[in-house]
């Protein structure tokens, strides 16, 4: 083990004496979706709700991956990974909800997926660490993955350019919508942590975008907070809290529309640190 720590202590835990930490969580996640997508041809979509009007389930677990590498003191990198899949059916009981160019049939069979996958790689410099407080400055990237279908029964629509209203252009039949699209976001944030006892210590951080990056505009919001016991110098436990929130509105081939999307909920987690 290489230390680099400064605290007078035999360990402060991973986050001060190791230069690599991996932490493996389970996410019990709350999930909300919501998407509106507009057409080439000028149909302005409606809004979805893939919980309620799709019934995709809200709570899931989810594998989530934290690895800290610290060069320093005062420099380390972060990088987390997380993956949603979900697929719903349901008897579709809206009326004139239209996705991209498709009607959907009210009373049919809707089929619907929503992947997601979540990539963050963030570089911190601390402004103070005395080996049992910390605080600095994070500067980083998010890039995130959105693959999404809907399929079932639907009418194909139009705008009339003459009257502005929309018309029927192909009857009733089976009809999929399906898009992925990957939005990378650069992101700017605070870290910081603290050491209750030798064994027990807290690390949060939290990250916002809020700029207009190629075909899409919006704002992103990532937190997370944990609170760790070290079982020796090499491993340890602990809970937290994770919170990831999307709002987009895009303007490109592949999404042309709104998305609003957020996950959120507690970790429980086993850390590893050499």
């Amino acid at each position: 083990m290489t230390n680099i720590s400064r605290a007078d202590d035999a360990f402060f835990g991973s986050e001060y004496n190791d230069r690599i930490n991996i932490r493996l969580s389970g996410f019990r996640a709350l999930t909300s979706t919501e998407i509106e997508v507009d057409s080439e041809q000028g149909v302005i979509g409606e809004e979805l709700s893939f919980e309620d009007d799709l019934d995709l389930s809200e709570r899931e677990t989810l594998p989530l991956l934290d690895i800290t590498y610290r060069f320093s003191p005062h420099h380390m990198m972060d990088f987390s990974y997380v993956e949603l899949s979900r697929n719903g059916s349901t008897t579709f009981g809206r009326e004139g909800v239209t996705t991209d160019d498709i009607l959907w049939s009210v009373g049919s069979r809707l089929e619907s997926r929503f992947d997601s996958e979540v990539y963050r790689l963030a570089y911190g410099y601390s402004f103070f660490n005395d080996g049992k407080k910390e605080w600095g400055l994070l500067l980083g990237l998010h890039v995130t993955r959105f693959d999404l279908e809907l399929s079932g029964r639907g009418s194909l629509v139009a705008v009339d350019q003459a009257s502005g209203n929309e018309v029927e252009i192909e009857g009733e039949g089976e009809r999929t919508y399906d898009s992925g699209f990957t939005v990378p976001l650069p992101v700017i944030g605070l870290h910081g942590s603290y050491a209750f006892t030798p064994n027990l210590y807290f690390r949060g951080w939290g990250q916002i975008f809020a700029l207009e990056y190629d075909d899409y505009e919006g704002r992103l919001l990532n937190f997370a907070g944990m609170l760790e016991y070290a079982l020796n110098e090499h491993f340890g436990f602990g809970l937290g809290y994770a919170y990831y929130s999307y709002d987009l509105d895009a303007d490109g081939d592949r999404l042309n529309g709104s998305f609003d999307y957020d996950f959120r909920g507690p970790t429980l987690f086993f850390s590893a640190s050499f």
